[in-house]
């Protein structure tokens, strides 16, 4: 399990559809380690890096089954909730189960910002 932590990593690809000012699209790919008997991948997110890796909000699972059942890339869709008139991040990370429900530890850490702010008012003087 231990050379999964350094192996399986985040791919982090963004379909950017903004479908409206509050919704932020992403994709992430995760790549298959090798160990052979992975059952499960686990997402976890937060609003910083050390969020994710304090596993502070509930875990998704984006990929579950036997090890021969799941495929080598894992691509999954994501979406984010942000507010109107934001910036920000949001912060991606990954962990496999295998099949005696060992956990690995986190995958590296992906991120995607997004920028809804309008720029500030220009001032103009005449003379």
């Amino acid at each position: 399990m231990q050379k999964l932590i350094t192996t399986v990593f985040v791919a982090f690809f963004i379909l950017v559809g903004v479908s409206s000012a509050a919704d932020l699209s992403v994709t992430l790919n995760v790549n298959k380690g090798p160990e052979v008997d992975i059952q499960e991948y686990k997402l976890y997110t937060g609003q910083s890096e050390q969020e994710v890796i304090d596993k502070t909000n509930p875990a998704e699972q984006i990929a579950f089954g036997t090890p021969d059942t799941i495929p080598d890339v894992i691509s999954y869709g994501y979406t984010v909730q942000v507010p109107d008139a934001s910036e920000g991040s949001v912060y991606f990370g990954v962990t496999a189960t295998d099949t005696s429900g060992n956990e690995s530890g986190m995958s590296n850490i992906a991120s995607k910002s997004w920028d809804f702010l309008a720029p500030a008012p220009l001032v103009i003087s005449v003379e």
